[in-house]
């Protein structure tokens, strides 16, 4: 059996244009839904428990396996324990501004007496849309696992990124452990030389909290895994928290010479992987008045991003103490800082792990990127 969390968005919190509702009781794939636009009115995202009585932990369509774990309330209404739970169908948005592509999937906590004829809300996949846009939905499918689509690990939907206790930070008066910081002093940066802390914020997880969610286990990268001195020592950061990426590879990859990506979406099963050994966990989180690129333990990595869906664990202390230090900031509104290098997605952040690792062993060298960049 596994044991993972998912964060959505309850259709209460959503606008659809022409009055469309996200279920449809006489089809499930969401192809109703293309066409019109989709608006997030707010960032109150919440957190589902979901237990895989099955061997997989996907979050899929079809999949009678996944239940709720527990009874609970999502978007004001009480679902009983054991109650199935599924991603109906996937579709793909597009921000009119930007041309940026996000990925939803509808999550249906089956209570209809057609199963897919209620939607409850929406999970985003890798990457979050902003709050009070009007995103065209540019295309529908069955949900991942079902009928020839691919599935989704539960890891590719996000949570907040953030330290372990022991990782060293570089800041003005050297390198100093992470939890031995507080708002004001100042750390290197990539970009903006020293900048001063305006938050520090922490979340914990007890014995109890890991057992049930496996997929909060910290992610732990080995010494040079990324480079000589990158990082210099092992580190330890959550799955969701976005390690800059960058060289000949990159620029092969993405296009850009350099981008973030999840340390969970890098997890090759050896020089980064899931640490099973952690019993409880602490997870510290490092706000500037910008996103930065920080060096920890050397290696280059983000720093806090105000907005995102995990900041409903934090509470209203931690709450108000970032709107009185982030003038911009406005809780559930989605991140409010510009991030500091494109952010890519799982399988663009697995195709570049795969090619390193074929660069690594000399079959595809790295002059051979070069050229080809």
């Amino acid at each position: 059996m596994a044991n993972y969390s998912i964060w959505a968005l309850g259709a209460s919190q959503i606008s659809i244009s022409g009055g469309a509702s996200l279920g449809n009781p006489s089809q499930g794939e969401g192809t109703h839904l293309v066409g019109r636009t989709i608006t997030l009115n707010s960032y109150r995202f919440e957190q589902l428990s979901i237990s895989d009585r099955g061997s997989d932990a996907n979050f899929d369509d079809n999949d009678t396996d996944q239940v709720l774990r527990g009874r609970q309330d999502f978007d004001g209404s009480s679902h009983a324990n054991n109650t199935i739970i599924e991603a109906e169908y996937r579709i793909v948005l597009r921000d009119p501004r930007t041309g940026q592509i996000y990925e939803a999937l509808g999550v249906n906590i089956r209570n209809s007496s057609t199963s897919y004829a209620t939607v409850e809300g929406l999970a985003f996949v890798d990457r979050f849309p902003p709050q009070g846009v009007a995103l065209q939905v540019v295309s529908a499918a069955e949900g991942p696992g079902s009928l020839g689509q691919p599935p989704i690990e539960n890891v590719e939907i996000a949570a907040p990124p953030c330290f372990t206790p022991g990782t060293l930070i570089a800041t003005e008066h050297g390198l100093r452990p992470v939890e031995a910081l507080a708002p004001g002093d100042r750390v290197e940066t990539l970009d903006s030389g020293l900048q001063r802390l305006v938050w520090v914020g922490q979340t914990a997880y007890s014995r109890d909290a890991l057992a049930a969610r496996p997929d909060a286990r910290p992610i732990r990268i080995a010494a040079h895994a990324f480079g000589p001195g990158l990082p210099a020592r092992d580190m330890r950061v959550s799955a969701q928290h976005r390690i800059l990426v960058e060289g000949p590879l990159a620029e092969l990859c993405f296009g850009e010479p350099q981008v973030l990506a999840a340390a969970g979406h890098l997890a090759d099963g050896d020089r980064i992987r899931v640490d099973d050994s952690a019993d409880t966990v602490v997870y510290i989180h490092l706000q500037c008045a910008a996103h930065e690129i920080l060096i920890s333990d050397g290696l280059p990595s983000e720093s806090f991003n105000p907005g995102e869906q995990g900041l409903q664990g934090f509470g209203d202390v931690a709450r108000r103490d970032l709107m009185a230090v982030l003038p911009g900031f406005v809780p559930d509104a989605g991140p409010c800082l510009p991030a500091a290098r494109p952010i890519v997605r799982r399988h663009e952040a697995l195709l570049w792990s795969r090619l390193r690792d074929v660069a690594q062993r000399g079959a595809f060298p790295l002059a051979s990127a070069r050229a080809l960049c």
